[in-house]
């Protein structure tokens, strides 16, 4: 399985979430990976955008937009240092983390019991399938056909609470795997 945090710089609670995820035991016969921090610009300074102000969840190539897509489909090298890894890991799940929206969807039908074990762990709800333009969780179940998942935590910010209900969320994620 893999992780991936903070697509968004500007969502600061994000990053800890994903170094906390990097410190759980996974069990034996599961591999899983994690990246913490998807949009180093972003984050060093605090914005939604990387450096050259393009929206990273918006810049993959299905359902792709010019708008803040950036100005090419997966024109950016973080996007396509993403797709690279998860083409080359094509995980059993792939789980997309952001904030602040509060709930957990199945982009892919068939992952909702990976979803559902991560909201009711976490204290989310869970929505039905999502679809977003240019989105990474999108593009990995539309464009790749990989079971994605998109969790939104509570809050922008970092906290002890947010952290320990996503800890929860991915040890039950690994349990169900």
């Amino acid at each position: 399985m893999l992780a991936i945090a903070t697509v968004h710089g500007d969502e600061r609670g994000v990053a800890p979430v994903g170094v906390e995820l990097t410190t759980v035991p996974v069990p034996d016969g599961i591999d899983a990976y994690v990246v913490p921090v998807a949009n180093p610009d972003g984050w060093a300074r605090g914005t939604r955008h990387n450096a050259r102000g393009v929206d990273l969840n918006r810049n993959f190539p299905w359902w792709w937009w010019h708008g803040d897509g950036g100005p090419d489909r997966a024109s950016e090298p973080e996007t396509q240092v993403l797709m690279s890894l998860v083409r080359r890991l094509r995980p059993t799940v792939t789980v997309w983390i952001h904030q602040p929206y509060e709930y957990v969807s199945a982009v892919d039908p068939r992952a909702e019991r990976w979803a559902r074990a991560w909201a009711d762990a976490a204290g989310l709800a869970l929505v039905p399938p999502i679809a977003q333009r240019g989105g990474g969780e999108s593009w990995t179940y539309h464009g790749l056909g990989l079971a994605s998942i998109l969790v939104e935590g509570t809050t922008r910010e970092a906290s002890v609470g947010e952290t320990s209900a996503h800890r929860r969320g991915f040890e039950a994620l690994l349990a169900t795997i």
